[in-house]
């Protein structure tokens, strides 16, 4: 009984001994999960943060393609108004000298074709005359008579014939400027001609090219001119 008693007190006393149950170990598991629960929250808000920070980067980036793109056609549209402007300047001025050049052409050619037209007209017109002497029906008694007049028909032609390549000759010089070194004349050679030489290939030659030399040159200038007109 005693033992019993002393069993009894024993574990009463062995409960009222035993240390108590710690309230902040308990609490431990409750605080961990809270943490937990915070940076989970705090990741997902910074996720956010992250996801409106790369859509913002995505808005600047398009914002700067469009940018550079916008500047590229203000590039483009600058260089296209620089280079109008050049051409527009140099086509007007080559406009303005070529009508200049055309004008003097044409001034000269006007009056080129003017000469040439009297020189036809009045070489026809002593053709004509020579050719209508006709040897055969002089008379003999007034022979030596119609061989004056004959003669004297001649030289009139001679004398149409050396005025007008004495203009043709002036008006070769005027638009030359200046005789050309070691050419021949062209009034010297008919002149030789008419005093007396034979008229060879060589005379009929210079003779073509002195009537049709200045109208050559004045055709393949205005041809030219247009030729490079054409090209702008």
């Amino acid at each position: 009984m005693g033992t019993d008693f002393f069993d009894e007190n024993s574990s009463a006393a062995g409960r009222d001994s035993a240390p108590p149950l710690d309230d902040s170990a308990a609490a431990d598991g409750t605080l961990s999960d809270g943490s937990l629960t915070r940076l989970m929250r705090q990741k997902e808000q910074v996720m956010t943060q992250v996801a409106a920070a790369t859509q913002e980067i995505e808005k600047l980036r398009y914002r700067q393609d469009a940018l550079e793109k916008e500047r590229s056609e203000l590039q483009e549209l600058c260089r296209r108004q620089e280079e109008y402007q050049k051409n527009k300047r140099e086509i007007m001025e080559k406009l303005i000298q070529s009508l200049v050049m055309l004008e003097k052409e044409e001034a000269k050619a006007s009056q080129m074709l003017e000469l040439l037209g009297m020189m036809r007209a009045s070489f026809k017109s002593a053709l004509a005359e020579v050719k209508s002497i006709d040897e055969e029906k002089w008379p003999e008694d007034a022979f030596q008579d119609e061989l004056n007049k004959a003669t004297a028909m001649v030289e009139e032609a001679r004398d149409v014939y050396r005025k007008g390549m004495a203009k043709l000759e002036a008006s070769r010089w005027q638009k030359d400027g200046q005789a050309q070194p070691g050419s021949p004349s062209i009034l010297g050679d008919e002149l030789d001609g008419l005093s007396g030489g034979g008229r060879g290939f060589r005379h009929w030659l210079w003779t073509g090219t002195a009537f049709f030399l200045p109208l050559i040159i004045t055709l393949v200038v205005l041809f030219l001119v247009m030729v490079s007109l054409r090209g702008y």
